[in-house]
């Protein structure tokens, strides 16, 4: 992981809040490790400080804005992972809708994986099935997930056959925390690492 963006420090060359209705522009092709011919990008997205609730878009940059979100904040930090088009400029484009025009917002983007046309490994979109759940033992055993602890997750052949058996090299996932004991956070990686 990456940080392409980061508007309390200017990383990605955008300081400050972005207003209600703003728009940060993050260069995606040729950052870092990323070849020129990207077609799409990973991120991390994360909302912090928010003055207000509101939401953040992600998209290809010279596409129109879609009407669904890719974070929904409040005046807490919230993340959540986005697969975003990349526009033919290298570009992508980050929408701040606040619930009135004062709402303002930090904008963190983390990059974790992308695509091209010319990759070995190409992208197959699945129904959004869930392959977790610890409250039911759906996955895993059924019970909290303690600090500084950790489950193992099969991917290969999960959701009843959604996933396929074999030849799975990543999988793009909403991982999402409930009922927390106290604050914290989750972090995902491929089994065997650290």
């Amino acid at each position: 992981p990456t940080r392409l963006l980061d508007t309390r420090s200017a990383i990605g060359g955008t300081q400050g809040p972005i207003a209600s209705g703003g728009v940060v522009k993050l260069k995606i092709a040729g950052s870092g490790t990323i070849p020129d011919d990207v077609s799409a990008v990973v991120l991390n997205l994360t909302a912090v400080d928010g003055s207000n609730d509101g939401v953040i878009t992600a998209y290809a940059d010279g596409a129109s804005a879609p009407d669904v979100s890719n974070v929904n904040y409040g005046t807490g930090p919230v993340a959540n992972e986005a697969i975003v088009p990349v526009g033919t400029d290298g570009y992508i484009d980050l929408l701040n809708s606040g619930i009135n025009a004062s709402t303002s917002v930090d904008m963190l983007a983390d990059v974790t994986g992308y695509f091209t046309a010319s990759a070995a490994s190409v992208f197959d979109d699945v129904a959004p099935t869930r392959i977790l759940d610890t409250r039911k033992g759906l996955g895993a055993s059924k019970a909290k997930v303690g600090p500084g602890s950790s489950i193992s997750l099969t991917i290969d052949g999960a959701g009843s056959g959604t996933l396929p058996a074999s030849g799975i090299t990543a999988v793009s996932l909403h991982v999402t925390a409930v009922d927390a004991a106290a604050n914290g956070y989750v972090t995902v990686y491929p089994d065997g690492q650290s």
